[in-house]
């Protein structure tokens, strides 16, 4: 088991995105059930954002982006209050958004790793249990 952030997600939907290849090896492993991929709600809001702010796609392309990652069966992690506090305790801390924060909660949480794209949030936190999707994959090879 996993826990990506939706970086991750648009490297799956964006083509012209670096290291989609990279991307795409989780996305076969979860959807050939050799990997658990678990994301909290949050998740699609955020894929949801990005491609409506961060992209010139039309809005039936959104649509079907949306279904394709609803349709892969990701597990959800639905925080609770404990897990809500701890994860903005810990944003403050290390002067993070909650949002971020709470992906690698879950994964600390869960006793796994975050796979990210987000360079940023790695360099801030340190988190051992943090890794880079190009640290985590190798062509041909997962960890």
């Amino acid at each position: 088991m996993i826990v990506i952030d939706a970086s991750i997600a648009i490297k799956w939907i964006k083509e012209e995105e670096e290291d989609r290849e990279l991307a795409l090896t989780l996305y076969t492993d979860h959807t050939s059930e050799k990997e658990t991929i678990l994301v909290p709600p949050l998740f699609f809001i955020e894929v949801a954002n990005s491609l409506v702010t961060k992209s010139s796609i039309k809005v039936s392309t959104i649509k079907k982006d949306l279904e394709f990652l609803y349709n892969i069966h990701l597990g959800l992690f639905e925080p609770d209050k404990d897990i809500l506090v701890k994860t903005s305790l810990m944003a403050k801390e290390f002067r993070t958004t909650v949002y971020d924060m709470l992906y690698a909660i879950i994964a600390q949480e869960r006793k796994t790793v975050l796979v990210t794209a987000d360079r940023k949030f790695k360099e801030k936190t340190e988190f051992s249990f943090v890794k880079l999707l190009d640290e985590y994959v190798k062509i041909g090879d997962t960890n």
